[in-house]
């Protein structure tokens, strides 16, 4: 998102404008219009030399705007703190909104960078909180480890999500019938790791392994140690290497070990 400062902030008026105004209102004696003139004299100066600006509330509600349209319409985005008012002696600057659908979730910053003919001339980094709400199956009891959920047992209700890894999120299709794998509190979240699932790796099966850390991912092949269903956390081990890797099973059979 970029902006500037015609649309976002208020536009000053040159000292040569000013003076024009002052000179035509400033055709007597009076001592009251003297001094009158001399205080717009002085205000000509002090804010000829501010051409862009930016007010901090049209600035918080650019962030705002901005986060919403990454983080999708089940958003909520609340700064943490106000955002000043941003001046510049340059005129024909231009604001820009920073972030990805990766960075903007949780507690996060959201960046504003100011540019001058495409050159950086300032950089600032709003907290903010980014919760997400989706609709999801909820407990309408307390479900006990080793009861088999049916349809009456749960029911599907907008919750915060945010704390949640998307492949934790699971179907009403895919919970009835199932067994449940950890005690479920009544009103709680039912997600994969709640119930138990059908195992799709076999201890001793070759997988594959990929490694998460940011934005970067590595791919390896490897040996699973343990049995797995998809959401298991098992053990694993990269081949031609004995060491003994942690890793989440996704849907696909993919042993993902993540190092954020």
């Amino acid at each position: 998102m970029i902006f500037n400062h015609k649309n976002i902030g208020k536009n000053c008026h040159t000292e040569q404008s000013r003076s024009v105004i002052i000179m035509s209102n400033c055709q007597s004696s009076n001592p009251l219009r003297l001094i009158l003139f001399f205080l717009i004299i002085i205000l000509s100066y002090s804010n000829a030399f501010t051409k862009s600006t930016f007010s901090g509330e049209r600035l918080k509600q650019a962030c705002i705007n901005y986060a919403q349209g990454i983080a999708g319409e089940n958003a909520e985005v609340n700064l943490i703190e106000k955002i000043e008012d941003q001046a510049f002696d340059d005129d024909g600057i231009t604001a820009t909104c920073t972030g990805n659908e990766k960075s903007l979730h949780g507690n996060c910053f959201i960046g504003l960078e100011f540019y001058k003919n495409g050159f950086l001339v300032k950089r600032i980094q709003i907290p903010a909180r980014i919760k997400q709400f989706l609709d999801v199956p909820v407990a309408m009891k307390t479900l006990f480890r080793g009861d088999v959920i049916q349809s009456e047992d749960f029911k599907i209700e907008k919750k915060d999500i945010t704390n949640y890894h998307s492949s934790d999120i699971i179907t009403p299709e895919e919970i009835i019938g199932k067994k449940v794998r950890n005690n479920i509190p009544a009103d709680g979240v039912i997600v994969r790791l709640s119930i138990e699932n059908d195992k799709i790796i076999n201890r001793g099966d070759k997988v594959k392994i990929v490694v998460e850390s940011g934005a970067i991912k590595i791919s390896a092949n490897g040996e699973a140690l343990q049995d797995g269903a998809t959401g298991d956390i098992i053990l694993v081990k990269r081949e031609g290497a004995q060491t003994k890797l942690q890793g989440k099973v996704t849907p696909d059979g993919t042993v993902v070990i993540s190092q954020n």
